[in-house]
């Protein structure tokens, strides 16, 4: 550190602190290398600069975040760092897992109509074209099906080998 003086280093500090000036600016009053001002700033300083949110990027962010923008993208929007929206958000919603609160659980409770849809049709159709009939997912009717099953409601013969028993039966009675 030799080509810095004890009075740069407060010049330094004093600019950065009190007068919340960027590295940009201060390199430039200065007359240093911006990396220099930024190695000076960060080692002498127990301050880190910090650019306070306005109530307009508070509700921007809070909007976006709610609407489904992950907190990378909100901040490249803002020309923020991810850990700041990340930060700001645990303050907002006071936990350190702000995004299971803003999810919301899509979980529709299967009637008794969608049953007897299934129950009629699961050995015509496919999961998929069951889903697409019931406006559900095609993991939705699997476990649909499955606790189906569990619940003695569905009665699906076992299969061999990808076979079912009935057909296995045919092949060989012929």
């Amino acid at each position: 550190m030799n080509d810095v003086t004890l009075e740069e280093i407060k010049e330094i500090k004093y600019l950065r602190e009190v007068e919340k000036l960027e590295l940009k600016e201060i390199a430039e009053i200065t007359g240093k290398n911006f990396r220099r001002i930024g190695y000076i700033a960060n080692k002498y300083s127990d301050y880190r600069y910090k650019k306070e949110f306005s109530e307009i990027e508070k509700q921007k962010i809070i909007k976006m975040f709610e609407s489904g923008y992950t907190k990378k993208q909100i901040a490249g929007t803002l020309g923020r760092t991810f850990y700041s929206i990340s930060n700001f958000l645990t303050r907002y919603y006071k936990t350190t897992n702000s995004y299971s609160l803003v999810r919301k659980n899509n979980f529709k409770i299967w009637t008794s109509e969608e049953e007897k849809y299934i129950l009629e049709n699961y050995k015509e159709k496919t999961a998929r074209e069951l889903a697409k009939d019931l406006d559900r997912t095609v993991l939705g009717v699997r476990t649909r099906i499955i606790k189906m099953r569990r619940e003695k409601k569905l009665q699906i013969s076992k299969k061999i080998g990808g076979y079912s028993k009935e057909f296995v039966k045919r092949l060989y009675v012929q």
